[in-house]
């Protein structure tokens, strides 16, 4: 909680958007940066609360704030043409009028800023239709491969509202209305005076969530996990596990440091009765202040061969008898 109180917010600075039909080249390719991502304001923040007001969606829209989501906004015209070989096209034809289940994915990735509290620069994820045999759907784009219609209506291709997290997939946001997803018009394009020349084209049929009606742009409001600010990034990235490691080993490093070769010390750190070494210091002093050296000489050798031999020593400072037997 400490992190998330002062996480900083990580909007997106690009996003891409793909559809595939079946195993065939993709249909439908943009990718949008910069003025395509749109900051939303607090208003149009607040205009989603009002819209989503039901249990789950407060709770989800509690943890973010308007600097946490854009508006992302994909021109319908795709990015590259539809070079296809006309063996391909035979072949996908004949798989659109078959009877056997056919899929169209629409697959979405979205990009922020390297910043440790982030485990994944970009995050994605594939929706998945299936076109059923013998629908409405399947035959009209039949027509559309054939050139003998314009465009066909694809239900629920994609969601409004996608989550984009620190780690894992950029999943569509179920607490508002799982998502909300969007009925596209694909259409085959061709060039006015090349006919081989064709691209496809999408355009949101069902109304824009902040502009509130439907454009040639598609539209995607996609909320951005917020990453710990700098001073908090190696909590955020070793997380409360990494945390409580860390402060063992640092407390652990520390109780080692003290206790290290205590063994070695304690014999001259913690003797029972030093009263026979304090004499003995007591009475070099005083030898040495009646200046008579040869005789603080032999006390000072006594001394050294005490604390050289630890059995001496053990011997020299163990509990008087007599103590003992007061105390019994």
């Amino acid at each position: 909680s400490l992190v998330n109180s002062t996480s900083v917010a990580n909007p997106p600075y690009t996003a891409s958007v793909s559809l595939q039909l079946a195993g065939a080249q993709p249909l439908f390719n943009f990718i949008v940066e910069q003025e395509s991502l749109k900051p939303l304001t607090t208003a149009e923040f607040d205009k989603i609360r009002a819209d989503y007001n039901t249990p789950a969606a407060t709770a989800f829209l509690a943890k973010y704030s308007a600097s946490d989501v854009v508006q992302v906004s994909i021109p319908g015209q795709s990015s590259a043409l539809w070079s296809i070989s006309p063996p391909s096209r035979s072949l996908l034809q004949s798989d659109v009028e078959g009877t056997f289940g056919l899929e169209m994915r629409f697959q979405w990735s979205v990009g922020r800023k390297p910043s440790s509290g982030l485990i994944a620069e970009t995050v994605s994820y594939t929706n998945t239709s299936s076109l059923v045999a013998g629908s409405a759907e399947r035959s009209t784009l039949f027509t559309v491969l054939n050139r003998t219609a314009r465009s066909v209506v694809i239900p629920s291709l994609y969601p409004t509202f996608i989550l984009a997290p620190a780690n894992g997939q950029a999943t569509p946001i179920t607490q508002l209305q799982n998502g909300h997803y969007n009925d596209v018009s694909l259409s085959l394009e061709r060039h006015s005076s090349r006919q081989d020349i064709e691209w496809w084209s999408l355009r949101q049929i069902t109304p824009h969530v902040i502009a509130g009606s439907s454009n040639t742009t598609l539209e995607l409001v996609i909320f951005s996990d917020r990453v710990a600010s700098p001073q908090f990034s190696f909590l955020a990235g070793q997380g409360v596990i990494g945390l409580y490691l860390s402060l063992v080993l640092v407390v652990g490093q520390f109780l080692r440091l003290v206790f290290k070769n205590i063994s070695h010390r304690i014999i001259f750190e913690d003797m029972p009765n030093p009263d026979r070494l304090h004499a003995l210091c007591t009475n070099i002093f005083l030898v040495r202040e009646s200046k008579r050296h040869e005789l603080e000489e032999r006390l000072v050798g006594q001394l050294f061969l005490t604390y050289r031999s630890p059995e001496t020593l053990i011997e020299l400072t163990r509990p008087d008898r007599s103590d003992k037997a007061k105390k019994d």
